[in-house]
């Protein structure tokens, strides 16, 4: 900046005494005498001590010049817990919600699953429950190979209520349809898709 002030004032006189070649070495000689010449030894010497003073907290740089740019990082913002250590996600437990009371924990576990039929009997809420996590999803199924494609955690939860999925219908204004051995049997007829602005999704469908 003090260079190219410096240089700006001299314009005039340069323009009146110098060649266009004159003005740039000028202009060039400024820069150089500005700019000191131990400048980049000095920055190389903060790196290296920035770099031991980050070993001795357990923090590895692999890139000098990183450094650097993490000396202007006022804020450091991180995704959900498990996205930056793990590459999937898995469901952990159902807890169910009824007019304003929190009810049992139903885990994602072999013999709890089984006490979900017995569940339902005593607790019909539940069936809203499982019809919702059954329907609301963007889920396809591969037909050749009968792999469910979308979100993992939409995945997740279909398979926690033990459902069938299926494409064929011989009504064709259903997108596909659901069912389980416990009776949750229904038909999606419409999805839209999830609205970030709105923070949900939702469908058009007909359960039994």
């Amino acid at each position: 900046m003090v260079s190219l002030l410096t240089f700006l004032g001299m314009i005039p006189q340069l323009l009146k005494t110098g060649s266009p070649a004159d003005i740039i070495v000028s202009f060039l000689d400024l820069v150089a005498i500005t700019v000191p010449a131990a400048l980049p030894v000095s920055m190389a010497f903060g790196v290296i001590y920035s770099i031991n003073k980050l070993k001795d907290k357990n923090i590895f740089c692999i890139e000098e010049n990183k450094v650097i740019v993490g000396g202007d990082v006022s804020f450091c913002c991180f995704d959900k817990t498990g996205t930056l250590t793990e590459d999937f996600m898995d469901f952990e437990a159902l807890v169910p919600c009824l007019e304003g009371q929190f009810h049992e924990t139903i885990k994602n576990r072999l013999n709890q699953r089984a006490s979900v039929r017995e569940s339902l009997k005593v607790e019909p809420y539940l069936n809203t429950i499982f019809s919702n996590m059954a329907a609301n999803h963007s889920i396809v199924k591969i037909e050749d190979t009968g792999e469910l494609v979308g979100d993992p955690m939409e995945i997740k939860l279909f398979l926690f209520g033990e459902f069938s999925f299926n494409h064929s219908n011989p009504d064709p204004n259903v997108l596909f349809s659901f069912s389980s051995d416990r009776g949750n049997n229904g038909s999606v007829y419409r999805r839209f898709e999830f609205d970030s602005e709105l923070q949900r999704m939702s469908v058009v469908c007909s359960v039994q």
